[in-house]
């Protein structure tokens, strides 16, 4: 009967395991997919815990990062690229996150939950795949912004110095001086000698047209 006792114990202890990500895994993931993915997947464990004040905290987080990445992706074209690239951005942004929200639900688990249920990484991945791709689609149908037509000219510049034997010299830089009526914009290039050329770009879909003047 004792045997059956502890047995009946056992089960009941099983039942009562948590399934929970594991929250450090969660942050590492990150590095790939985003801070959104950690503090998302951190949220869905603060619920399973029962502890909906961290959840909250956990989604506002969730929120804010999409809305960041929104401002950014959108709002390039209107207030210029960020100085810092968006390598140097994610890592900062997890840093953040993990230092504060992720920590805290990595410490709780270790010190008040001596074992749980790992869930699988299956739906996560999922949803983490399915984002970049609208991520993606998003990018695409955005249109490019004055820098990012400057950067692509200063390659189609190049190439046309090396077309034209009496110029010998490398174009550094493009700045777009003027949107013109037609949709074309009037800029200068920056050669390695100081001297600058002046530039007529068009865009037609994705495709940019360079002329020297």
């Amino acid at each position: 009967m004792q045997g059956n006792g502890l047995d009946k114990g056992n089960e009941i202890d099983t039942e009562t395991k948590p399934q929970l990500w594991n929250p450090n895994v969660a942050a590492c993931w990150c590095l790939i997919f985003n801070p959104i993915f950690g503090a998302w997947i951190h949220a869905k464990n603060w619920k399973t815990l029962n502890k909906p004040k961290e959840e909250k905290w956990s989604m506002f987080f969730v929120y804010f990062l999409i809305l960041f990445y929104l401002f950014i992706i959108f709002g390039e074209p209107i207030y210029g690229e960020l100085k810092t690239n968006s390598v140097s951005l994610t890592v900062m942004l997890l840093c953040v996150w993990y230092g504060g929200l992720g920590r805290l639900q990595v410490n709780h688990i270790k010190e008040n939950i001596s074992d749980y249920d790992r869930k699988s990484w299956l739906k996560p991945f999922f949803w983490g795949l399915l984002a970049y791709g609208i991520l993606f689609i998003t990018l695409f149908l955005t249109p490019l912004s004055t820098t990012d037509i400057e950067e692509s000219s200063v390659s189609i510049v190049n190439q046309i110095l090396k077309e034209q034997t009496e110029y010998d010299k490398i174009c550094e830089s493009v700045s777009i001086t003027e949107k013109l009526e037609n949709g074309s914009y009037k800029a200068f290039a920056t050669l390695n000698d100081g001297s600058n050329i002046t530039l007529i770009i068009k865009l037609d879909g994705e495709m940019l047209y360079v002329e020297i003047e």
